[in-house]
């Protein structure tokens, strides 16, 4: 069976109990339960969603450097307290917790986008302000 990537984006308001819908699209591929953490690049303030084999890999991967270098064992640890096991509603939402929602200056319009293995959430106007300063194109990263 071929892996299921999160692609695509979607837009959403956040309802008056800061819950956002998971798009059907992304639900197989999530699952259920799913993290939810904040970005690894702490210029790009956005939240991402990870599927848990997705989340336990990145972290196997993290904590592994983290034995032989105090810096990130520091930015690991932040990183952890950040994170949330998430479970969807059976309307297929979850709530942003406002500390994260503070982190992502997420208002009531929101932007999910896929990312392949996980999602990203993003305050929309954020997420177009980088769309439109990025420089170049995709192919000018290509061998």
């Amino acid at each position: 069976m071929s892996p299921q990537y999160l692609l695509g984006s979607f837009y959403h308001n956040l309802d008056d109990k800061s819950r956002v819908i998971i798009p059907a699209a992304y639900r197989p591929a999530l699952g259920n339960k799913f993290y939810l953490t904040k970005s690894l690049r702490e210029r790009d303030k956005h939240l991402r969603l990870y599927p848990e084999v997705e989340y336990e890999r990145l972290i196997s991967q993290l904590e592994a450097k983290a034995r032989s270098n105090a810096n990130l064992d520091w930015l690991l640890r932040d990183f952890h307290c950040f994170a949330l096991e998430v479970e969807m509603d059976s309307q297929g939402r979850i709530t942003i917790p406002a500390l994260h929602r503070q982190y992502a200056n997420i208002g009531k319009r929101a932007v999910l986008v896929g990312r392949q293995a996980y999602a990203e959430l993003w305050n929309a106007e954020s997420l177009e302000e980088g769309q439109r300063a990025a420089i170049g194109d995709l192919a000018d990263y290509l061998d």
